[in-house]
């Protein structure tokens, strides 16, 4: 799909963006945990499923958007 219909896998990621963001944003309104870790199944057993360019395109951009919404809730950095 992300070399078939990018279009389409960009609209899920958008939807799932959102989504976590806005968990996050009702979570941060009554506690900020120690830390939070937010984890892909992007590899299976010994190899990568997508080029580190498909995810510096597709998903770099939702990990720093969940990033800025930790950090700015007050989330004690590592």
């Amino acid at each position: 799909m992300l070399h078939d219909d990018p279009e389409f896998v960009r609209e899920m990621i958008s939807f799932w963006e959102c989504f976590i963001a806005d968990l996050l944003t009702r979570a941060f309104e009554y506690f900020i945990p120690d830390y939070v870790h937010i984890s892909e199944d992007m590899a299976y057993k010994s190899f990568s499923m997508v080029s580190p360019a498909m995810t510096r395109g597709f998903l770099l951009p939702t990990w720093s958007r969940w990033g800025e919404f930790v950090r700015n809730a007050g989330v004690p950095s590592t």
